[in-house]
């Protein structure tokens, strides 16, 4: 978070509209928390609440095998290694397990992510998102239910389909953002939402960043 806070005003901006995915998402709602002063709206999609990721793991065990993902990148060194000997592989099988709509990634679509990758130190990097979100000084304010508000306009873009993260993470919205805020669920969508109906989550990103607070 205060990584983004930095970006923000090492671009000369006081504030932004912070717009985050995935662990992204989980960056952008812990930004929200912390330094909402540097934020003018927050839209998120699919990336659980800053404490629905840990009361998802931990209290749905029998479902632990749809976040084999997370589990397996905790070593490190291991999941460096395997990824730098499987990367096309595990590239196609990132997205397509998680999609709907397989046509959204073609060979094209996939090789700009393996060239992306390809750089040196790029899945190290990759890695290290996934790596902190169990890191102790993460979840345990959430286990202590030490949760802030969001009080900053807040939209929530969520793939109906998404076989990573379930609707249900959003039951407590309306507990954790006490400004104004909608959630839209995309129905037809996995978990890439921003690939998978690109056209749709434009219109609804246009839509709420140019309505004014």
């Amino acid at each position: 978070s205060q990584d983004i806070l930095s970006l923000i005003q090492g671009l000369g901006y006081e504030r932004a509209h912070v717009v985050g995915h995935d662990c992204g998402g989980v960056i952008a709602w812990h930004l929200a928390q912390q330094f909402p002063q540097a934020l003018q709206k927050l839209v998120i999609l699919n990336a659980p609440l800053p404490d629905g990721l840990f009361r998802d793991i931990w209290g749905q065990l029998d479902q632990w095998w749809r976040r084999w993902p997370l589990l397996a990148c905790q070593v490190p060194g291991v999941a460096e290694y395997w990824l730098g000997n499987n990367l096309r592989g595990f590239i196609q099988d990132w997205f397509q397990r998680y999609s709907i709509r397989k046509a959204a990634f073609s060979n094209d679509t996939l090789q700009i992510y393996q060239a992306a990758l390809e750089k040196a130190g790029s899945v190290s990097a990759a890695l290290q998102s996934y790596r902190h979100l169990l890191l102790p000084q993460a979840w345990w304010p959430q286990l202590r239910h030490q949760v802030q508000q969001i009080t900053i306009p807040t939209l929530v873009l969520w793939g109906a389909d998404d076989p990573v993260l379930s609707q249900s993470l959003n039951t407590s919205l309306e507990q954790l953002l006490t400004g104004p805020w909608r959630l839209r669920v995309l129905q037809d969508c996995g978990h890439w939402a921003m690939q998978e109906v690109p056209d749709l989550v434009n219109r609804e990103l246009l839509t709420f960043l140019r309505v004014t607070s």
